[in-house]
């Protein structure tokens, strides 16, 4: 295990392990310099740039989408007009040229989702994680 994707990298350029699994914007130099290939990636379709001869693993038959994201919430007891204030600047900030272009530069997908839509996706992603993992036998019964 490594402290950062960079360093997982890093291992695999240094010839210390033949294969990693690491985030698509971490190895950018590497894959511009022919000092790494990326195998697959693990997007629900393939990327663009560097990675547009890069299968997704369900190409490769593994029905596997998995993809890092972050979040922002707030604090217990927060008023309905308090929500939807940090809702409506949240979908502002998004919108932008500057996102979409931080976007692109880290070969992340868009995805803005708040209320009910949001708990949806973490529901449908708990079950899908719980299935793989039981698929693996890495998840305990019970």
């Amino acid at each position: 295990m490594f402290d950062s994707a960079l360093d997982a990298a890093a291992d695999v350029v240094a010839g210390n392990a033949d294969v990693g699994a690491i985030t698509a914007a971490s190895p950018v130099k590497e894959l511009a310099a022919g000092s790494l290939i990326a195998l697959a990636v693990s997007a629900p379709r393939r990327l663009p740039g560097l990675y547009e001869h890069t299968p997704t693993w369900r190409e490769l038959g593994v029905d596997c989408v998995i993809g890092a994201w972050r979040g922002a919430s707030g604090a217990r007891g927060l008023t309905p007009p308090q929500v939807e204030f940090w809702e409506d600047v949240l979908s502002a900030a998004v919108a932008t040229p500057a996102w979409n272009a931080e976007l692109d530069r880290h070969y992340w997908t868009a995805m803005c989702l708040d209320g009910v839509a949001l708990r949806a996706h973490l529901q449908r992603e708990r079950a899908e994680m719980e299935r793989v993992l039981a698929e693996l036998g890495l998840l305990r019964p019970g």
